[in-house]
């Protein structure tokens, strides 16, 4: 994008600000009332003329003004400092590497899924119960969704610029009585930094042992504070290459298999297939199976040119009622699932396990309290964020259907090399290797007149589904989304409104 479209941004980003922070009287807004009994408080802020008696407090799951000690949920603080420490930078990572993050978190290593914030987004998932059922605030409110196709839900955390983060609380309970259903598993409160001194510029890269993956941040952040206010703004880039499966050793060559046994031994070799089917295997797993064709009795049968062990030209059927098909009763199954499996293939080795990402976010925000005794604060926070996206994920299988007339359906007697599948299917009972098999196994003859005749004749034409995966079909994806997240409010103390020994109410109002 070019210096002048992001000047362009800028403008309309503060005119926006102008525009709803002077309409801010005539906006419904959401307003927030607090109150405590009548016992000091001495972590609440009070003024006191000119002088700041107490740091302001952010409360997280409760609308009473309470310190984490005497919150009656627990409650997860992470500072940025700490996190920085051992070597977490962005707030994705921060919170889905928490201790009350459980379950299944979503991130960019997510290639090929369908998901419903779609491709390019990081969310976080508390206590397992998912992203959907935890709420993620800034300064104690909402941050909107953000994400392509599907139907986003959850805030896309790679749009929150790390450099200008305080601190991350974690309610680690339900919290639904207070922000609604989408805070049932808990809550996610983004605390943003207030003790702005000049002008900073931090820089962090990652470069790991292997190839690829390299990362760079740079942030730039100036901040003014004042007796009774401050003024932030800030700006970080990061730039994440991408990570191929070929790059790293432990998925080079192909996926393979971890296991435990019954006895607790590692092991890595395949059981199933082998001992099982009969087919010979090598230490990668089962992955996705292209070159087969759905048809009618056998299920799958897979592409054998020039031979088939039933009636179909250039096709096999892998197994029946649980075991492999060994047709010349070598003790090899007639064909090996290795054979058709996409797992270990070039075009699987060049698809990414970690994508790039580029994101760049700017945010500008401050407040200023009056000299009053209702310490009338006005507030605003403007943030623009910009997210690219790219990966290169592995082909997906196609399953198309073919009709029964079709001049290119194997299942079609009157096409090029078609077959009644009937017929090819009673080819396959009748097969003496397949006969030897059941008989072994069950004890009764499978083929025409036999003891468990599993035959039907003849069927005619009929419909057919291939099961292919096609070389670059749909295995790039490229996501670009820009956010602009405006919220202005004020909130005050009401020191005159008093019920009983209930006192020291607040409230807070704002549009977003």
């Amino acid at each position: 994008m070019r210096v002048e479209d992001y000047r362009a941004i800028l403008a309309r980003l503060f005119s926006t600000f102008a525009i709803v922070f002077s309409s801010f009287c005539l906006l419904a807004a959401p307003t927030v009332f607090a109150q405590e009994d009548g016992v000091d408080d001495p972590a609440a802020e009070q003024y006191d003329g000119d002088e700041k008696l107490a740091e302001e407090i952010v409360v997280t799951g409760s609308r009473l003004k309470r310190d984490t000690y005497s919150s009656i949920s627990p409650l997860q603080i992470i500072t940025s400092e700490i996190s920085r420490e051992v070597g977490l930078i962005d707030a994705a990572n921060i919170l889905q590497e928490s201790g009350a993050s459980s379950g299944q978190q979503i991130d960019l290593t997510f290639n090929g899924f369908v998901l419903d914030n779609g491709p390019g987004s990081s969310t976080v998932n508390l206590r397992g119960l998912g992203e959907a059922r935890t709420l993620v605030l800034v300064n104690g409110r909402r941050l909107a969704p953000a994400g392509v196709e599907g139907a986003p839900f959850a805030a896309n955390l790679n749009q929150i610029p790390a450099s200008l983060v305080q601190q991350y609380d974690l309610l680690l309970d339900g919290a639904s009585s207070v922000y609604g259903s989408d805070a049932i598993a808990g809550v996610a409160n983004i605390i943003l930094r207030k003790d702005f001194d000049g002008f900073e510029v931090e820089g962090f890269s990652r470069n790991p042992q292997h190839g690829g993956g390299v990362e760079n941040t740079l942030s730039v952040v100036w901040g003014k504070n004042f007796d009774r206010g401050f003024i932030g703004f800030g700006a970080e880039y990061q730039k994440s290459d991408n990570v191929t499966l070929e790059d790293r050793p432990w998925t080079a060559g192909c996926d393979k298999n971890y296991e435990i046994d019954e006895n607790g031994q590692f092991r890595q070799d395949e059981q199933f297939y082998p001992n099982v089917y009969g087919m010979p295997w090598d230490e990668c797993r089962l992955g996705l199976l292209a070159a087969r064709v759905s048809v009618p009795f056998s299920g799958s049968i897979y592409a054998t040119p020039g031979a088939s062990n039933g009636g179909w030209n250039g096709f096999s059927e892998s197994n029946i009622f649980g075991f492999g098909i060994d047709s010349n009763q070598d003790g090899v199954a007639d064909l090996t699932f290795r054979d058709y499996d996409l797992n270990g293939k070039a075009s699987q080795q060049n698809s990414d396990l970690f994508s790039a990402n580029d994101t760049l976010q700017v945010m500008g925000y401050g407040e200023y309290t009056f000299d009053t005794a209702a310490n009338i604060t006005p507030y605003f926070e403007v943030m623009y964020s910009e997210t690219d996206f790219f990966s290169n994920s592995s082909e997906g299988q196609l399953f198309p259907t073919v009709p029964a007339n079709n001049p290119f359906n194997i299942c079609n007697p009157a096409a090029i090399g078609g077959v009644d599948c009937g017929l090819a299917f009673d080819a396959l009972m009748n097969n003496p290797g397949v006969i030897a098999g059941v008989l072994n196994a069950f004890g009764c003859d499978p083929s025409t007149g036999g003891s468990c005749d599993q035959t039907g004749g003849a069927i005619g034409a009929a419909g057919t589904q291939p099961i292919v995966s096609v070389a670059g079909d749909r295995n790039f994806t490229k996501v670009s989304g820009d956010q602009i997240r405006v919220v202005t409010g004020v909130r005050g103390d009401l020191p005159w409104l008093q019920f009983g020994s209930v006192d020291n109410w607040s409230f807070d109002a704002y549009a977003s």
